[in-house]
């Protein structure tokens, strides 16, 4: 397992050509498609923690949304979640060093949101993109975004996942990316526009080998979109672990 980094964040001002690259490549509003075929998926047999969310979140507003997902951080401390794909299994691990991403990924699991979505957009030597779109590319419904907590000092380092989002520093919603390499271009420099990066809130501690498969299918453009793989990588299930 990669060790997890936690440095200081570099200094300076990301060039504008590179930092509008990147909001065109991970924004989450974006979307893509793709069809699949893939392996027998890996058994991981671990206990998996009841996925109905007692208490409904539909109260979350944009005034309340950083205190109702601290309480449900506090009521829910699970920090990692298993990943069935066509291609295999992977375990992502949550870091506390992010409690609001933590909750929002564990509530968004708990409520099944992501089964049945897809990897979207796969560069290979950056990262893979999903959690926003079906297979059949229908945009799924998300709540309010979050708070960027992307000046923690986490770095997007290969492994790690972090929150897409658009070019508003504090926009994340539900779409997240694994990163394929160490692209320190995306971290926290500055609490400014260009500035904030890209929330890393985890790592891939099981199936880096999936992420391997997922990274190598060829890609194409389709309609406005590019690097849309030309198989699906979709997401089985995905269940919260104890």
């Amino acid at each position: 397992t990669a060790k997890r980094q936690k440095t200081q964040p570099r200094v300076g001002k990301l060039e504008n050509k590179e930092y509008w690259r990147v909001c065109q490549l991970i924004c989450f509003s974006c979307s893509s498609e793709e069809e699949t075929k893939a392996e027998q998926p890996i058994v991981k047999e671990a206990k998996a923690v009841e996925p109905i969310v007692k208490e409904n979140p539909d109260y979350i507003h944009q005034n309340n949304v950083e205190e109702k997902l601290l309480e449900f951080g506090s009521k829910n401390k699970e920090n990692q979640v298993i990943i069935h794909t066509q291609y295999g299994d992977m375990i992502v691990e949550l870091y506390d060093d992010t409690p609001l991403h933590r909750a929002n990924f564990i509530m968004l699991n708990k409520l099944n949101f992501y089964d049945s979505t897809i990897f979207y957009r796969v560069m290979k030597g950056f990262m893979i993109q999903g959690g926003g779109f079906t297979a059949e590319m229908t945009k799924k419904s998300t709540r309010q975004p979050i708070i960027n907590e992307a000046d923690n000092g986490l770095t997007n380092n290969i492994g790690t996942i972090a929150m897409a989002r658009t070019n508003a520093p504090h926009s994340a919603t539900s779409q997240f990316f694994i990163n394929v390499a160490n692209n320190d271009f995306l971290n926290h420099t500055a609490p400014t526009a260009q500035g904030w990066g890209y929330a890393v809130f985890g790592e891939v501690t099981e199936g880096k080998d999936i992420v391997d498969k997922m990274r190598a299918v060829a890609t194409a453009n389709s309609g406005f979109h590019q690097n849309v793989p030309t198989t699906d990588l979709v997401i089985t299930k995905a269940v919260v672990l104890e």
